[in-house]
């Protein structure tokens, strides 16, 4: 007699500011990654019991900040990653409202901001990004090389420990 074994899905959004490494994320850690109506999305098999789907959203729509609001006030996932390149200071205030949103509608739901380009010499420590944008230690800041799968790999660890915490 063979035995179903029903394979849960945790869906996480990929969300940030343009070039900030959303999509090569997602390429680095899911094999199969793909555009779907607007949506890039990503599949990883972690084991035979347990799928992830990353899903980005549209790209056409990042800097509408009403709409990705009223997007991440009406998504139900476990999960945020948040994706911020770390050269970029300028880009830094759109995070915090971005990461004030998610709290606001998901305060119990886990969200990291990943630190990315952290390579680059002109990257900002994780340490003062938390400390410049006030980021409170219930985030994680983690940082991260988009391209490069071991980086990926930690933060993709990180959020499932926070979600299955």
């Amino acid at each position: 007699m063979s035995t179903i074994v029903k394979i849960e899905t945790v869906e996480i959004i990929v969300t940030g500011m343009p070039g900030s490494g959303k999509s090569t994320f997602i390429k680095t850690i899911c094999p199969r990654s793909r555009e779907l109506h607007g949506w890039y999305t990503g599949d990883l098999s972690v084991d035979d019991e347990l799928r992830l789907k990353f899903l980005e959203p549209p790209k056409l729509k990042q800097f509408d900040f009403i709409w990705l609001r009223e997007l991440i006030e009406h998504v139900n996932v476990p999960g945020f990653v948040v994706m911020c390149d770390s050269t970029q200071p300028e880009y830094f205030g759109a995070v915090v409202c971005l990461l004030e949103t998610i709290k606001a509608y998901h305060p119990e739901t886990p969200c990291i901001l990943v630190a990315n380009k952290h390579d680059d010499p002109r990257a900002w420590h994780v340490d003062d990004i938390r400390l410049g944008l006030g980021i409170p230690d219930s985030i994680p800041v983690v940082p991260c090389i988009a391209n490069e799968f071991e980086y990926v790999k930690d933060v993709t660890v990180k959020m499932l420990y926070q979600i299955f915490e």
